[in-house]
């Protein structure tokens, strides 16, 4: 594991974008929780996994894609499964301490399935925000 300082520059030693964003996600929210959690500066911008979110928290978190097909996954398919998707969204949501947005695409940005043109398809948020939590945030367009 490579270890991020203030002083580092960051992807320099990486030979990719790929490979940079994979370990910051998966290994940087630990590293950056050891370096600021003793009064160090909180305008620190952390890219975490939901998986790898559990046991920190953030000012304030986004997460991003809470919509049918990515939360949860269009792979889980058995009630076990989606309660674990739930739980991990539930842990996200959790991590943040003044500010929790929640973004998801309204329109297709990509051709749909048989060339169907991309502003037709719709997305949904997730299936885990029922409009009882829905109502409790601002709904913005951008």
């Amino acid at each position: 594991m490579r270890t991020l300082n203030n002083s580092a520059v960051l992807g320099r030693d990486f030979e990719s974008g790929r490979e940079f964003l994979t370990e910051l996600a998966l290994e940087f929210p630990a590293v950056a929780e050891r370096q600021y959690s003793e009064g160090g500066p909180d305008d620190v911008l952390t890219l975490s996994t939901i998986h790898s979110a559990k046991g920190l928290e953030w000012r304030s978190v986004t997460i991003l894609n809470v919509m049918e097909g990515c939360i949860p996954s269009a792979r889980a398919k058995s009630s076990a499964a989606l309660e674990e998707e739930r739980r991990l969204l539930y842990v996200a949501m959790t991590r943040a301490r003044d500010r929790l947005e929640l973004v998801y695409p309204r329109r297709n940005c990509q051709p749909g399935p048989r060339n169907i043109p991309a502003a037709t398809v719709l997305f949904r948020p997730s299936q885990f925000l029922p409009s009882s939590i829905l109502s409790s945030f601002e709904l913005a367009e951008a």
